[in-house]
């Protein structure tokens, strides 16, 4: 078989991540495949054949993904006249957009639910997002093309049920048509390079969208643990154009020199990081699985996490991890408490981790995109 993999930005975000992995797979295990991409990523298995698409700087799109589905729909259309691959495979749904239906099938990957079950108006945004009235605009927008990008696919990978479960009641889409897939990561080593992290506790926050994912909530659970505990430092690694709101949270609450802005960091340096930390907090307000979580999991970090959508079907509360209820700073002050303060519980939960984390391997990720893709070939056919 021949595979076309849409792999759409560095593999240090999320869907970048499963593309390398999934892509990875498919050629060790003798599927011939093409991944098409805007960068050539971090490297690939022997197999895996690249071509580069161009996107438009001027693209103000999350992650270019419009300009990304327009260069895709021509590269499709290339593939499938020079060829003739068995199955086209977006690792994001919303990059068929712009794609034509023809002879050969399309699977898309769906990895998030936010704009689609994001709060319509501006002002129940503003709770969360400091530029709500702006999101709300590109959300309505949003919703609207993620529905037509969904309903041209012949299959559906959701990345957990939760996400199932709402794209296919807001957007209208058969339950059944929607296959779920829980995304893994490559079994890197995760070493600790260099010295531990600044700060008791020293806690780390991995994600590209601050507040989306809970970023401020964890400052200000900072902010309040800092009277009884002077040396709390959080270190954020990723980027977000709205940093400079978080930076200003931080300094409206008197924690500024405790959060430390570390920026983009390879997928090699952030494992490496994980060592280095007391435990890791991503409390986010919605989340359609959690990699960050997996990868700190199998790092034998205890990890705090947003108590909902897929992020549930991932951390079992108070066993492999702590979920906390989305924007709620009394209960984080307290999950961070209890991890720091109880060595038993902790120990606890890393064994916990480590034992849920094996359970989502690459190869059950593959084995069920597989199925998926027979079950739609056999249809086609």
């Amino acid at each position: 078989m021949v595979f076309f993999a849409a792999q759409t930005t560095r593999i240090s975000n999320g869907v970048g991540t499963y593309a390398a992995a999934l892509s990875d797979a498919l050629a060790k295990a003798g599927h011939a495949v093409t991944l098409v991409t805007p960068d050539m990523g971090d490297g690939h298995a022997a197999g895996v054949t690249h071509r580069r698409v161009g996107v438009s700087p001027i693209d103000p799109s999350p992650g270019q993904w419009w300009s990304l589905a327009r260069a895709f729909a021509r590269d499709v259309a290339t593939l499938e006249r020079e060829l003739r691959p068995d199955l086209f495979h977006f690792a994001d749904a919303r990059e068929a957009l712009f794609v034509r239906r023809g002879a050969i099938p399309i699977v898309g990957s769906v990895h998030d639910d936010y704009a689609a079950c994001a709060p319509r108006s501006p002002f129940a945004l503003r709770r969360v997002h400091p530029d709500a009235w702006k999101r709300a605009g590109w959300y309505a927008v949003q919703r609207v093309l993620e529905r037509r990008a969904y309903r041209r696919l012949d299959r559906i990978i959701a990345n957990s049920e939760a996400v199932a479960r709402s794209i296919a009641g807001r957007y209208g889409i058969a339950r059944q048509s929607i296959a779920i897939v829980h995304p893994s990561i490559p079994n890197d080593r995760a070493l600790a390079s260099g010295e531990k992290l600044p700060g008791d506790p020293a806690i780390l926050f991995v994600g590209a969208n601050f507040f989306r994912k809970g970023l401020a909530t964890l400052i200000e659970a900072a902010a309040r643990l800092r009277t009884r505990l002077p040396r709390i430092t959080v270190s954020v690694i990723g980027d977000d154009p709205r940093r400079s709101a978080a930076e200003s949270i931080a300094e409206r609450l008197g924690v500024a020199g405790s959060v430390r802005f570390l920026g983009h960091r390879s997928r090699r340096e952030v494992l490496e990081t994980y060592g280095r930390c007391d435990l890791v907090a991503v409390p986010s307000h919605t989340e359609g699985f959690g990699l960050v979580l997996l990868e700190a999991m199998r790092a034998g970090v205890p990890v705090i996490g947003g108590a909902v959508s897929g992020t549930r079907e991932l951390v079992r509360d108070g066993i492999d991890g702590i979920l906390v209820p989305p924007g709620d700073v009394d209960a984080l002050v307290r999950a961070i408490d209890r991890i720091r303060d109880d060595a038993a519980f902790r120990e606890d939960l890393v064994d916990g981790g480590r034992r849920r984390a094996r359970s989502f391997t690459i190869d059950a990720c593959l084995e069920r995109t597989l199925a998926v893709y027979r079950s739609v070939l056999e249809r086609r056919r």
